[in-house]
């Protein structure tokens, strides 16, 4: 998996972790209102709208594991890269930014906002996650 795809899968996956929680918080959406029609074979509404807040906190679960690798990957990019360039993952692919906010959270213009997340997801490239993740498993001896 390319680095572009790697933190597109991060922004998905924190995408569906907030839907989903949504639905654990909240109950199983209306329809209109983002979740469409039911799919359960349930017609019993509290049966259905438990069985759907199971769901949503397994996929919750699931997402939760997958961010929380990007965020340790984001964190090795910090600590070999720099803090500017993990700063612009974070904002960009878990805070979920548009590309002018991480341009003004950071302080610098859009298109340096961009070269900075690219130059990270180009070092992810070159390095890959599982030597990133040993940088960081290395600071926290």
């Amino acid at each position: 998996m390319t680095g572009a795809e790697y933190f597109a899968a991060l922004s998905d996956a924190v995408r569906k972790h907030d839907a989903a929680m949504r639905i654990v918080t909240d109950g199983e959406p209306r329809r209109g209102e983002g979740g469409g029609v039911h799919t359960s074979s349930i017609s019993d509404p509290p049966a259905r709208a438990a069985e759907s807040a199971m769901r949503a906190q397994e996929t919750v679960d699931a997402m939760q594991e997958i961010i929380g690798d990007g965020l340790r990957v984001i964190e090795a990019i910090r600590v070999t890269l720099g803090a500017e360039y993990g700063d612009a993952l974070d904002a960009r692919y878990i805070d979920l930014l548009s590309w002018r906010d991480v341009a003004a959270r950071l302080g610098c213009t859009h298109p340096t906002a961009m070269a900075r997340a690219g130059a990270a997801i180009d070092w992810y490239d070159h390095k890959g996650s599982a030597w990133l993740l040993d940088q960081v498993a290395d600071t926290t001896h």
